[in-house]
């Protein structure tokens, strides 16, 4: 598909969602009174906003220069000096080409740890170009697209095919005639799919970010965590001085998460009559609306933790929306059968009505406290149930949404993530647990 075709078929999304959004506001604007239909109006309007966000954004990357050279990274860019040590060590060509992984939860600093990492390495791979994949958002780039994109670098008047074959070839030719090693990065991948027809040749890097877990042929695949607790308050005190001792509390509840700590202290340095107490007890009671900029996009991933997150949420099936919601609940580590006990999912075909399932959960609940006083075990759950709990759990363990300790066996979530979580559940009083 050619850019002028793209830009069309964006636009006539845009233009769709856009007449949708403004139904929708009528509609509203006629409900006299709130009712369950008023609140789901809202709800399909918040995400079509989110939508219209995500193609404007699209629009704006297809209709630039699409400048592939990577980056510098942030000037107060801090901490990660293992990671960047192990990185620069893993990209130390061989006989082959080195493939790396850098994989994390949105908000960690993926991508500034990939730019840190290139520049570091810049005199051994004097050109570093990249391509942002758009993996988190509802339309990926496609392959050929990425491959067009990188090929226009070293060759930027080539007239070029379309079919995936045979830009492979030539952007591998282009990397081998090159004459000097090329380290590539494709920042925000969705799968290996997207991502193997880059895999360049002998001599040549590849690093890939994503939030999704996935393997490549010869790829050292590294997770990366929030940043430790020194380093989380010595950012936020290079953004905003003024932070001072309120520093360690406020990476605590920053949950030690780049782009929290980032969001945080810039809201801080850019209002300085927002006293540093005020805004840790605000913090410490709705985090999610005050890691945002008031005065930004609220569906600005760069800009707002829930925008990041809600990128992670939008992309999964029903089923592990449910499970992701539900798991909020612990508030720290579980183990699977603990899941299995509190996770209820529910299809199109088989959701009860609201009233039904207010019944059944009473139910369950009188059931379960009955066996635990009687000393007993309580299972209602069938083998096929348990099995689809499982797989999701799975799911989102592989989209960084949870974490998973093999020794232990035991599942972890971000307490930022709990909380956006706590957010998508349907009943108010689990959200306020």
């Amino acid at each position: 598909m050619s850019k002028q075709e793209q830009r069309a078929s964006l636009q006539k999304q845009l233009d769709s969602l856009a007449e949708s959004l403004r139904l929708i506001d009528e509609r509203i604007a006629e409900i006299v009174s709130p009712t369950n239909v008023d609140l789901q109006l809202k709800k399909d309007k918040e995400a079509l906003r989110r939508q219209i966000a995500d193609l404007e954004r699209q629009l704006a990357h297809l209709d630039g220069a699409h400048d592939v050279t990577i980056p510098a990274p942030v000037g107060d860019f801090t901490g990660r000096e293992q990671e960047l040590a192990d990185l620069a060590a893993a990209l130390a060509t061989g006989t082959g080409a080195a493939i790396t992984g850098v994989r994390g939860m949105g908000g960690i600093g993926k991508s500034q740890l990939a730019f840190a990492v290139a520049h570091r390495l810049k005199a051994q791979y004097p050109t570093q170009v990249m391509v942002t994949l758009l993996g988190s958002t509802p339309a990926p780039l496609a392959p050929a697209t990425a491959l067009q994109r990188l090929i226009q670098h070293f060759a930027p008047t080539a007239q070029l095919p379309d079919d995936l074959p045979s830009l492979t070839a030539i952007y591998q030719g282009c990397l081998a005639q090159h004459g000097q090693p090329v380290l590539l990065l494709a920042d925000d991948a969705a799968e290996a799919a997207q991502t193997r027809p880059l895999l360049p040749p002998a001599g040549c890097a590849l690093i890939v970010t994503s939030r999704h877990s996935f393997t490549l042929p010869g790829m050292r695949r590294f997770d990366l965590d929030t940043l430790d607790p020194a380093d989380a308050e010595h950012l936020l005190l290079a953004i905003c001085p003024r932070i001072g001792d309120a520093a360690p509390e406020l990476a605590r509840l920053c949950g030690y998460l780049p782009l929290a700590l980032r969001v945080s202290a810039s809201l801080l340095d850019a209002d300085e009559t927002r006293a540093v107490a005020r805004y840790l007890t605000q913090l410490a009671a709705e985090r999610l609306h005050h890691l945002a900029d008031p005065d930004g996009d609220p569906n600005d991933p760069q800009a707002s933790v829930a925008a990041s997150f809600a990128l992670s949420y939008a992309a999964l099936p029903e089923a592990a929306q449910q499970t992701f919601a539900q798991a909020g609940v612990f508030a720290g580590s579980f183990d699977l059968p603990a899941a299995l006990a509190i996770v209820e999912l529910t299809t199109k075909d088989t959701k009860d009505t609201k009233d039904t399932k207010n019944t059944k959960s009473e139910l369950h609940r009188l059931l379960q406290q009955l066996a635990q006083a009687a000393g007993v075990p309580f299972d209602l759950k069938s083998d096929e149930e348990k099995a689809a709990i499982e797989q999701q759990m799975s799911l989102l363990v592989r989209r960084s949404l949870l974490g998973y300790d093999p020794a232990t066996a035991r599942y972890t979530q971000h307490d930022l993530l709990r909380d956006y979580g706590r957010t998508r559940l349907p009943d108010p009083a689990a959200r306020a647990a």
